[in-house]
């Protein structure tokens, strides 16, 4: 018997803890007052209108990531993004710490972002000051060589925290050594070969107008924030840079690796490639890591909660310009390894081989419906979702497209889906742990 959508909305909005009676409600509020602007370099400015708080953060967007990275290269893309927001001098650095201003540079695929988080009254003096690294850096060996430190330090961090490790050693595996799979941060080797002309290159090339976005959530008038960035970001100069797809490499083979850690916890991850982002295949890829491993419905959450396997549950979708991946992660007791895979291997033949009912289908799309609002509640993650949609091409109002279409998946549709891209010849597993079930090599 079909499932009443209306008693699943209201079970859902209940566990989510959502105060406000209507999603249509919540949808309007969380993506309205919306303007784009673009300057004549090309630089385009998205700005949304939130009364919520004094603050304003802001998300610059530089398309270019891993995929734009030439081959022995590895981490160029963060280096070049994090020296362009370092400070010119060590007044400025005063400023910013007397402010409260937050900046902070993050790497991924196709793009670098830098998040700017500040009162909204020291909006313009924080942008003043990113503004004169920004549109002249200073690519001095020793502003080079501290943040190549820093890097060296993330690297050695990424090799010892187990989620971390195994989400890099997935991407490797996935692309290759190369573009897609290189990690953010580089490797010992990548980092020692990137010099100064490396970075002034990849700054020419990338830091161009039409390459940038900068996403803003404030309280303050749109237009007001449209001269502050026009005043302080019009030296950029206009021009492109497109990402060429024959760089993004996807190795669709079912892949097995283990790597030995001595510690009590095995990590445990299934991965599958996922197709290229657009307006559906987002919103289906959404609603398939929701199915997997989001929340109290997902499939993932009855080894935790029944079989009392897991200690913590994760899934990830990830979209690109030109593929995508998705994975599913249990950590357990080393003593449950073997069990605890079986279990997890089996879940997924199940989805494969018999897809989902239509019940199953409708929670899957009410939990995300609910979710993707959940994750957009903070005005750094709506800076963050308008500036992603943007630069991936699905626009900044993508947002308020998805909740439609999500609505109008039908289950032949979903079911083909997972049939398409959860292929047992496409699987990647990987175990972090103290010891190498019988069907993989040991690897250090």
């Amino acid at each position: 018997m079909r499932i009443n959508k209306i008693s699943l909305l209201l079970i859902f909005l209940v566990n989510f803890s959502f105060a406000i009676p209507s999603t249509t409600n919540i949808q309007k509020t969380t993506f309205s007052s919306l303007n784009k602007f673009i300057l004549k370099n090309g630089i385009r400015i998205i700005c949304q209108k939130d009364s919520t708080s004094s603050l304003t953060v802001a998300r610059i967007f530089i398309k270019g990531g891993k995929l734009a990275e030439p081959e022995g290269k590895s981490g160029l893309s963060f280096l070049t993004t994090r020296l362009a927001v370092d400070p010119g001098s060590s007044n400025d650095v005063q400023k910013i710490a007397t402010m409260g201003s937050k900046i902070s540079v993050n790497g991924s695929f196709d793009y670098t972002t830098i998040e700017i988080e500040c009162l909204s009254k020291n909006f313009e003096k924080t942008i003043k000051i990113i503004s004169k690294s920004f549109t002249k850096p200073l690519f001095s060996g020793i502003r080079i060589n501290r943040i190549k430190k820093i890097m060296e330090a993330r690297q050695k961090r990424e090799k010892e925290e187990p989620w971390l490790l195994i989400e890099n050693i997935h991407n490797n595996l996935r692309f290759g050594k190369k573009h897609y799979g290189n990690p953010v941060y580089g490797n010992e080797e990548s980092i020692k070969s990137i010099n100064k002309k490396d970075i002034k290159n990849f700054y020419n090339a990338y830091f161009r107008g039409e390459n940038l976005i900068i996403s803003v959530v404030t309280d303050l008038d749109s237009n007001a924030v449209y001269d502050i960035i026009k005043k302080y970001f019009s030296k950029i100069p206009a021009g492109e840079s497109k990402l060429k797809k024959n760089k993004a490499q996807i190795i669709l083979q079912a892949q097995d690796k283990f790597i030995y850690k001595n510690r009590r916890q095995s990590l445990i991850m299934i991965a599958y490639p996922q197709s290229e982002i657009n307006e559906k295949n987002f919103a289906l890829g959404y609603l398939l890591n929701v199915l997997i491993g989001k929340g109290t419905y997902s499939r993932l959450w009855a080894l935790r909660q029944k079989e009392k396997l897991a200690y913590s549950i994760r899934s990830k979708v990830n979209f690109m310009l030109f593929a995508g991946t998705f994975s599913a992660c249990i950590e357990t007791h080393h003593d449950n390894q073997e069990k605890t895979v079986k279990l997890l291997k089996n879940e997924f033949k199940k989805l494969i081989e018999n897809g989902v009912s239509e019940e199953e289908l409708e929670i899957a799309k009410i939990n995300s419906i609910a979710s993707f609002l959940r994750e957009n509640e903070s005005k750094s993650k709506k800076a963050f979702t308008f500036g992603y949609f943007e630069i991936h091409g699905l626009g900044y109002e993508y947002p308020n497209k998805f909740f439609n279409i999500i609505e109008n998946i039908s289950l032949k549709e979903f079911n083909t889906y997972i049939k398409k891209w959860l292929k047992p010849e496409y699987k990647i597993q990987i175990i972090i742990g103290k010891k190498a079930p019988q069907f993989i090599k040991a690897s250090v």
